[in-house]
């Protein structure tokens, strides 16, 4: 008797483990086939700030509209510029079309072969998106695909901090800002990790 109970228990388990991950599947909210549609959400997300760089381009003799949108000062521009940009922009996708490349596999294609940086991973919903984003990494978008390609290059500005000499806290971290105004908002942007992290350009005095 209590073997047979123990058994009838584990159907109810697997069940509310799948009830679970549909929840969680509802909750969340998922990119647009639209890459202007997905370009604008970002931006309205993130309030324009100007850290948060798009870059808009076309590849392939099809000129597919393609964007790549990063963090100034929390992405590595070297990465950047050598393993994302340079790979798209190259000849790369013309030769594929060459190839029998088509261009509903060009998504999987730049994914597993054109992008040459270590760590790769698609992202459909957009707390991932925005998370990624604002964590280093590039993401890839392109027009008539409702995913986006999430490419390892954090690093970004990480000069040595040093602890603050007056107004010292006993708790918490002893971070303390530069000259460099760069540097101070990706230090900021490390701590908070929020698409509610506004920030406005301003120009103070003549």
């Amino acid at each position: 008797m209590p073997f047979r109970h123990l058994f009838n228990k584990k159907p109810d388990r697997e069940k509310t483990r799948i009830n679970q991950e549909k929840s969680s599947n509802s909750d969340k909210i998922f990119l647009s086939l639209n890459l202007n549609e997905n370009l604008q959400q970002i931006r309205q997300n993130v309030g324009n700030s100007p850290d948060v760089v798009i870059r808009e381009f076309e590849i392939g003799s099809s000129q597919i509209q393609i964007a790549a949108v990063y963090t100034s000062g929390l992405a590595d521009k070297n990465m950047v510029s050598d393993f994302v940009m340079r790979s798209l922009m190259i000849d790369t996708v013309d030769v594929t079309f060459q190839n029998g490349v088509s261009e509903e596999n060009i998504f999987d294609f730049i994914k597993d072969n054109a992008l040459t940086v270590g760590e790769v991973k698609v992202i459909k919903d957009w707390n991932g998106l925005i998370l990624s984003v604002l964590s280093g990494d590039t993401l890839i978008l392109m027009n008539g695909w409702s995913k986006a390609i999430s490419c390892g290059t954090r690093g970004g500005e990480k000069r040595s901090v040093s602890e603050p000499t007056s107004q010292v806290v006993i708790r918490g971290p002893k971070d303390g800002f530069s000259e460099s105004i760069g540097t101070n908002i990706s230090l900021v942007r490390r701590r908070i990790k929020s698409p509610n992290l506004w920030l406005e350009p301003m120009k103070i005095g003549d």
